[in-house]
């Protein structure tokens, strides 16, 4: 295997990675076809804006489940 082949195997299996990481923090969310493109897209950019992103979404997560996020919400 030459190297472009290598190199091209290890992109798209640290972009599915990533993408797996950002399906996991939506799971049991409905999303739209539109919505789990723009997942597709973000899975795109590296490592740590993947994982800020997981992040964020996973304090919002937490602040629900304990009853914080519907006090910021009004």
């Amino acid at each position: 295997m030459d190297n472009k082949v290598k190199l091209e195997t290890w992109r798209k299996k640290r972009l599915q990675e990533r993408l797996d990481k950002l399906n996991a923090v939506f799971e049991g969310i409905g999303l739209t076809a539109n919505e789990k493109k723009t997942l597709e897209w973000l899975a795109g950019h590296d490592q740590e804006t993947v994982e800020n992103i997981v992040s964020a979404v996973n304090k919002v997560k937490e602040a629900d489940r304990n009853g914080l996020w519907s006090d910021i919400r009004g």
